[in-house]
């Protein structure tokens, strides 16, 4: 009874709440609604949405989503993913391939994929990161299988590159190409060899005028003219050549002079070339300009001057064998004539060893020189050859005063040279420049004075070996003789013989004043052993002369080892089996303030005087100086700086 009285009361309260009623139920269901269910919606389903269907969606299908499809995902398809595409798969693609991160690059339902977009999917693409490798590249010599048929770096691959055999190791290769990507052994790539088993010869080789070889490959030997070919004489081939030009001389003779004028040009022979005296006295005449002569044999046929240059000019002769020296009259320079001013060189010139003699004939050298010239000998050597004349002055080298003179390597040994009238020295230098230079075993006799060398204005000598000549005169005989300053580093000079009954001026004779200037000598390193000449010794030094000597060792021989007149120095040197060391002029001993110690040569009678490592000479040479091997200087010609040079 109070719940009945109550409830109209309740509704009649709520009723008259709302200002703005919007519909009159009229149905039999308990709700407000006009429908007939017993929702609060005005469709005739069971829930609270306003469609027709079961579920709490407004859609018309039976799902809970919102779309009116039937599944229960947001989108418009029938699938149960959240996309709008119509395929099965849970991805947002069209394909129906189960990959999730694919943008429609894949190909179909098949499952395979393709990153790289090459057109090879992953399971033919052996590296589907790399555009580049697929089963349809090319093959590269890159350690990579570029084309994916399991080999790297086939002999097919597109770079590969044909080696060639390179026989003689000079970079370049010749014959048949192998094709692979590495360098099989002994191969290069570079080609063009024309002849593989000769390494001068290769298209990066320079080509050589003359020499009938193609060193550079070009299919063109290197020369300007040739002779004969081009031109029947020599002469014929200078006279129309131009400056600079390269004139190549054949095989044989070729008697005639070739007068060269003032072109600067280059003959060159074959080293069967030989030149002959084509008008009883020269061979080749270079007037000015700067001129070559390389590679042949000049022949004097007993004529002489073969060679003449000319004032102003200047001549390099190269590898020039010289024979058949002669002479029949006056001959200033049997091998060549320099005219003042001029300049000659002479690399590896060889006299071919022979007996050279001339009646009547006074001869002034193999080498003449007049003034203010130059004149160099380098790498040559004149051995095992007589030479005898009627008389002469100065033989090897005999040049005016204000010549200057270098050799450098060169050998002059086992000669012998004798005059029947008058004065002769071997070599005469009045400027020189010596060095390795080695005169051995050579006799010079002359009836009124011989000497091996004199130097009478200046000297300068490194690594100079003077060892076992004889000069021998009735008059006066000198070894090597000083009128002026003289400097000699590294120096043996070593038993050598003076003799002939004459006056003996000593191995070393610095002259005295009055006799030109008086000779002064510095001798830095020097072994000075065995020498014979007496009363004069190694050393004698002339009134007005002075002699100082620096680590080096005076050994054996004639005594006094040195006969002072003038002015005697010794510092840090040694003195060994000698009666007597220095004496004044008068032959009075001077005591010697040196070492006195046996030097331990390897082989002192036969000229090694090497130290060996017991020798108290080691390390016990002038303080301050070096041996090349950086320790403290040896006494003896093998110590200091330019040591190390004896063998």
């Amino acid at each position: 009874m109070r719940l009945s009285f109550l409830l109209p009361l309740v509704l009649l309260a709520c009723k008259g709440d709302d200002p703005d009623p919007v519909e009159t139920d009229t149905d039999t269901d308990t709700d407000t609604d006009a429908d007939a269910d017993s929702d609060s919606d005005t469709d005739s389903d069971a829930d609270t949405d306003a469609d027709t269907d079961a579920d709490a969606d407004t859609d018309s299908d039976t799902d809970a989503d919102a779309d009116t499809d039937s599944d229960t995902d947001s989108d418009t398809d029938t699938d149960a993913d959240a996309d709008s595409d119509t395929d099965s798969d849970t991805d947002s693609d069209s394909d129906t391939d189960t990959g999730t991160t694919d943008t429609g690059v894949h190909t179909g339902d098949t499952g395979a994929v393709d990153l790289d977009q090459d057109g090879y999917t992953a399971d033919v693409d052996c590296d589907d990161g790399n555009a580049l490798v697929n089963p349809g590249a090319d093959e590269r010599c890159n350690t990579i299988d570029d084309d994916c048929d399991g080999t790297t770096d086939e002999d097919d691959a597109v770079d590969a590159v044909g080696w060639l055999v390179d026989a003689d190791d000079d970079g370049f290769g010749a014959g048949t190409p192998v094709v692979s990507c590495a360098a099989p052994s002994g191969t290069v790539a570079t080609g063009g060899d024309c002849d593989d088993n000769a390494p001068a010869v290769n298209p990066a080789a320079a080509e050589v005028a003359c020499d009938t070889v193609d060193e550079d490959c070009d299919g063109v030997l290197g020369g300007d003219r040739f002779v004969p070919g081009d031109h029947a004489t020599i002469q014929d081939a200078v006279a129309a050549a131009a400056d600079g030009e390269i004139v190549c001389i054949g095989d044989g003779d070729w008697p005639e002079l070739v007068s060269v004028g003032g072109k600067d040009l280059t003959l060159r022979g074959s080293g069967a070339t030989r030149m002959l005296t084509g008008n009883g006295n020269r061979i080749y005449a270079a007037a000015t300009g700067n001129q070559r002569l390389e590679n042949v044999i000049l022949d004097g046929t007993g004529n002489v001057p073969l060679v003449q240059v000319s004032p102003g000019a200047g001549l390099v002769m190269t590898d020039i064998t010289v024979q058949n020296l002669g002479c029949g009259g006056f001959c200033s320079g049997l091998v060549s004539y320099q005219y003042a001013g001029s300049s000659l060189v002479a690399e590896r010139l060889t006299v071919v060893p022979g007996t050279y003699a001339s009646t009547g004939a006074f001869v002034e050298g193999l080498f003449f020189a007049e003034g203010n010239s130059s004149l160099t000998l380098r790498e040559s050597s004149l051995v095992g050859s007589s030479y005898s004349f009627d008389a002469g002055g100065d033989f090897v080298v005999r040049v005016s005063p204000t010549v200057a003179v270098t050799l450098e390597d060169v050998v002059i040994t086992d000669n012998t040279l004798a005059v029947t009238s008058g004065s002769m020295a071997f070599l005469q230098i009045p400027n020189g420049m010596l060095t390795d230079v080695e005169i051995a075993r050579n006799t010079v006799t002359a009836p009124a004075a011989a000497y091996l060398m004199q130097a009478y204005l200046s000297l300068d000598a490194t690594r100079l070996r003077i060892s076992e000549n004889e000069v021998s005169s009735p008059g006066e005989a000198g070894l090597v003789v000083i009128a002026g300053p003289a400097t000699m580093r590294n120096a043996v000079i070593d038993r050598n013989l003076l003799g002939g009954g004459g006056t003996e001026l000593g191995t070393i004779f610095l002259r005295p004043t009055g006799k030109g200037s008086s000779g002064t000598l510095l001798l830095e390193n020097g072994d000075i052993v065995d020498n014979t000449a007496s009363p004069a010794g190694a050393l004698n030094i002339g009134s007005g002369g002075s002699a100082t000597l620096v680590s080096t060792g005076l050994v054996g021989g004639s005594a006094p080892a040195v006969h002072a007149s003038g002015t005697f120095a010794a510092s840090a040197s040694n003195a060994f089996d000698l009666a007597s060391v220095v004496e004044d002029g008068g032959g009075t001993p001077i005591p010697w303030t040196g070492l006195t110690l046996d030097p331990r040569y390897q082989d002192r009678a036969n000229g090694d005087f090497r130290l060996t490592p017991s020798s108290p000479l080691i390390d016990a040479g002038a303080t301050g100086v070096l041996d090349g091997d950086g320790s403290p200087a040896d006494i003896g010609a093998n110590g200091g700086p330019g040591g190390d040079w004896l063998d």
